[in-house]
């Protein structure tokens, strides 16, 4: 099973959903209003949702993340790690230690990689792990 978590501007919405056979099936929802986004409100929130499981997924309100396309000279995963690394960094309005990143490749071409990365202010996302944490769920990913 794996929860997903939406933190909005005014609401969490958390959705359970387990599956088998048929495909995925929802278990658990709720939404919930949201005092603010610090670790409290949060952590209140998700508890009146009624949702509860082992592990879930944060998903924030894309006005809080910055998106950007790549396209990087094709090389190996180390030398990817990197040049993305130095792109983020380029391209954040924030310095590399104060936000968190991921990125995914999305497809080759003439010696050229693409790559989406997603970036979110530690000072954003680092309250909402600690508190969906708090309240007895691991975050696997945010």
């Amino acid at each position: 099973m794996l929860t997903a978590i939406e933190l909005g501007t005014k609401t969490l919405t958390a959705v359970t959903v387990k599956i088998n056979g048929r495909g995925p099936e929802i278990v658990q929802s709720g939404t919930a209003d949201l005092g603010g986004v610090d670790a409290e409100s949060i952590r209140i929130a998700l508890g009146k949702t009624g949702v509860s499981g082992p592990r879930g997924v944060l998903i924030v309100p894309r006005a809080l993340a910055l998106l950007r396309e790549l396209e990087l000279p094709a090389g190996t995963p180390d030398e990817l790690v990197a040049m993305v690394r130095f792109q983020v960094e380029r391209e954040m309005p924030l310095p590399l230690d104060q936000v968190r990143y991921s990125y995914i490749e999305t497809g080759r071409a003439d010696g050229k990689v693409r790559i989406q990365v997603a970036a979110v202010p530690r000072e954003v996302l680092d309250p909402a792990v600690t508190a969906v944490e708090a309240a007895g769920m691991k975050v696997a990913g945010a």
